[in-house]
């Protein structure tokens, strides 16, 4: 007995030292800077390339104009969302108060000296608040912020709410964006005395509206982060779970919720780890400690997950619609024989189809009646005939877009009828023997394959200092 007796001292020692230290309030920031030790030796991990985030970034302040935007700079976000079939994009705004709908004065230096009608004149005053909620209902995979105002630690009633506050609640509640539960079993859950939800055209066209708040230790480090949170008998689920629970099919009504034990998710197939359930441990407020992947960028430039500034998506959405328009155009025109070669039925039908907006439909069919004109011409016309005879024929002035655009189609067509008799078609022999229509930059230039010119093409890029010559090399690319 009296062998133990020392290590019997240590251990009485120790629980008495951890007992001190939860009592006067110091074991949690001992754990915490710990547990901060602990992640700064790990490392950065591994993390998914298809998790992103969206940063609105010095280039795009530049770029739009000083925060905060009108809301219809949001939409071309949504529309790329939509175009490259992103499962979802959620935002981090919050969008409480309506917007001001000002008056567009390029549309009023359009306008006539006439009488407008009342709706007329609406027009002419954009609306933002509409124009997000159309591209995010069209889109169907949009997730909106609401705010929500935590209780101190002492306890303040519930403010009364608003009618337009009670509305939107009401429409939460339709939507079945939170549950109804006893109070009682959730009592210790990070609680709210107020909540401001989104206006109602966002609510009614959103996938989800939810709790988009984090909570800081003493320190001001975001260490845990609330997976559900309670406002007076409403269970919200924070977006994170919201978007998994989407994710595996799961309703939020069907999962298990244990304050200070974990909240199990029941899986309606086995995943890829062979689960039936995932469960996950939160604290008696309903947080959960997060595993950081890393720092948001370190110092050698690594992020914790993809992060894409804003303004290069929108460049990039912007100039790419119209060619996702084009192709989804020729494709329902492609599967169905009964419109094709019907310019009306065509877009008739798109239009019903609702795969883009009138405008960006009208475009698309546009440009494919000028390519299946310029395809007959090319097949019922000697193949002398060029892009000029073309226009010529049509009494149209050619432009240098549309001439590119029949020299593509006319080589499509060369090489096609190549492959077809040989049962191969090499490029460069095809330019060597001039039977492709393809401008080479110099004129003393001697060809010998397509890649050694474009090694050519951008050595000369890359030495010149006249801009014509680089946008010709460029071309030629």
């Amino acid at each position: 007995m009296q062998k133990d007796l020392p290590y019997i001292i240590i251990a009485f020692g120790i629980a008495t030292l951890f007992i001190l230290l939860s009592i006067l309030d110091i074991y949690d920031p001992v754990e915490n800077k710990l547990l901060d030790v602990r992640f700064n030796q790990r490392g950065r991990i591994e993390t998914r390339n298809d998790i992103a985030t969206l940063d609105i970034d010095a280039r795009s302040l530049q770029d739009e104009g000083r925060y905060p935007w009108n809301r219809e700079k949001h939409v071309p976000m949504i529309k790329a969302a939509q175009e490259h079939d992103m499962s979802a994009i959620a935002f981090d705004i919050f969008f409480i108060e309506r917007s001001e709908r000002e008056l567009d004065i390029k549309g009023l230096s359009m306008v006539q000296d006439t009488i407008l009608s009342l709706d007329e004149v609406r027009d002419l005053f954009p609306d933002p608040d509409n124009e997000l909620a159309s591209a995010a209902g069209e889109a169907g995979n949009v997730y909106f912020a609401q705010a929500f105002f935590p209780q101190p630690k002492k306890k303040m009633p519930v403010k009364k709410r608003t009618d337009v506050k009670h509305s939107r609640l009401m429409e939460l509640k339709d939507k079945g964006f939170f549950s109804i539960v006893d109070p009682d079993d959730f009592s210790t859950l990070f609680d709210f005395y107020d909540i401001e939800p989104p206006i109602e055209e966002l609510i009614e066209n959103s996938k989800g509206t939810y709790l988009f708040q984090t909570v800081a230790d003493p320190d001001g480090v975001r260490r845990k982060y609330p997976l559900i949170g309670i406002y007076e008998n409403r269970l919200f689920p924070s977006i994170a779970l919201a978007m998994a629970l989407d994710h595996f099919g799961v309703s939020f009504e069907s999962i298990d919720i244990r304050p200070g034990k974990y909240v199990s998710i029941p899986l309606p197939e086995p995943d890829i780890d062979g689960r039936s359930s995932i469960s996950i441990p939160i604290d008696k407020r309903g947080l959960m400690q997060v595993n950081w992947a890393g720092d948001w960028e370190n110092n050698e430039g690594q992020y914790d997950i993809p992060h894409y500034p804003y303004w290069i998506l929108k460049k990039y959405q912007q100039t790419e619609y119209s060619n996702h328009v084009l192709a989804r155009v020729k494709e329902l025109t492609n599967s169905n024989p009964e419109i094709k070669g019907n310019i009306k039925a065509i877009f008739k039908t798109a239009v019903d189809k609702k795969i883009a907006g009138k405008k960006f439909i009208l475009n698309a069919v546009k440009g494919l009646a000028q390519s299946i004109q310029m395809e007959n011409y090319i097949q019922n016309y000697p193949p002398t005939k060029t892009g000029r005879d073309f226009f010529t024929s049509i009494n149209k002035k050619p432009i240098p877009a549309m001439l590119s655009l029949f020299n593509e189609i006319k080589n499509a067509n060369i090489i096609a009828d190549v492959f077809t008799l040989e049962g191969k078609a090499d490029i460069d022999e095809l330019i060597k023997s001039e039977k492709l229509l393809y401008e080479l930059p110099w004129n003393d230039y001697q060809f010998s394959s397509l890649r050694k010119l474009q090694d050519d093409l951008e050595i000369a890029i890359n030495k010149t200092t006249d801009e014509t010559d680089r946008k010709l090399y460029n071309r030629s690319k």
